[in-house]
């Protein structure tokens, strides 16, 4: 099996996903992995760290960030992310990781 874990991490409090298993040099968003729930104008950003970390980050302007627009959304991870993939993507532990959009009232 392979693991990916959600860590925090101290340079700039950003957040970051933890592969057990190196990862592919390039990983394409929406290839490699997906992103769903995100509010409209709001964008994924990320970047490959070394080979076993991708930090990530929101970008854009909501258009609604009420307290009442809080939300959640996914990453889900695709099997070919993996430098040597596993069989299927059910053999990744931790493969769709949610997180919580709490805007700053």
């Amino acid at each position: 099996t392979k693991d990916v874990l959600l860590i925090y991490v101290g340079y700039r409090e950003g957040k970051a996903l933890k592969f057990s298993e190196n990862i592919i040099v390039s990983p394409v968003l929406g290839t490699h992995f997906s992103v769903n729930g995100l509010p409209d104008n709001l964008s994924l950003r990320f970047l490959r760290d070394n080979a076993t970390t991708i930090y990530i980050a929101i970008a854009g302007v909501a258009d609604s960030h009420a307290n009442s627009d809080d939300t959640s959304f996914t990453i889900t991870i695709d099997k070919s992310i993996f430098a040597t993939p596993p069989t299927s993507n059910d053999e990744i532990i931790g493969r769709t990781q949610t997180f919580k959009l709490d805007f700053k009232d």
